[in-house]
């Protein structure tokens, strides 16, 4: 049996997820960003995303270093072609620029268990590449961590709700 709060962090987890959903480019991309800074504790975390970033949408530096990372965000609905063009980029990234050998795909759509288990196995048989997938449903339990990631979806959807006179 559940206790009154570990049903109220079920019942945020699952509206953090439906909210990070419906989220635009922008806000995702500023939200992976916040994300990645809380995270890794960095000053500096850049969104490069667009056709030449080099395989990365991400950069972090930490004490002035940048980390050798391959990072993907992306607000598309079909991942399919997406994921395995990321997963080529990020391979050529490690042999030729020795990048850590992962990609860290932040996907702003809930995935199955079971589709992110074969999305990471095949990664590994195929390209030799760790991938961790963030989709809504992880961030969403991620933002439980962070008070910060809940102060700005929250500043997105308090708006909204408020226009609607439910508020």
């Amino acid at each position: 049996a559940y206790n009154k709060i570990q049903i109220h962090r079920l019942v945020m987890k699952d509206e953090y997820k439906n909210i990070i959903d419906k989220l635009n480019e922008d806000q995702f991309n500023e939200f992976v960003r916040l994300y990645l800074q809380l995270s890794y504790e960095a000053k500096e975390v850049n969104i490069c995303n667009g056709p030449w970033d080099g395989g990365n949408d991400a950069c972090i530096c930490v004490d002035g270093k940048r980390i050798k990372r391959n990072i993907q965000i992306t607000v598309q609905d079909n991942i399919e072609t997406k994921l395995e063009s990321d997963l080529k980029k990020s391979k050529e990234n490690v042999e030729e620029y020795q990048y850590a050998s992962c990609l860290d795909f932040f996907y702003s759509h809930p995935l199955s268990h079971g589709k992110v288990v074969k999305k990471e196995a095949m990664a590994l048989l195929d390209y030799n590449t760790t991938l961790r997938i963030y989709d809504a449903t992880k961030l969403g339990d991620d933002v439980t961590l962070y008070p910060e990631l809940h102060d700005y979806l929250y500043r997105i959807v308090a708006p909204k709700v408020r226009k609607k006179g439910e508020f």
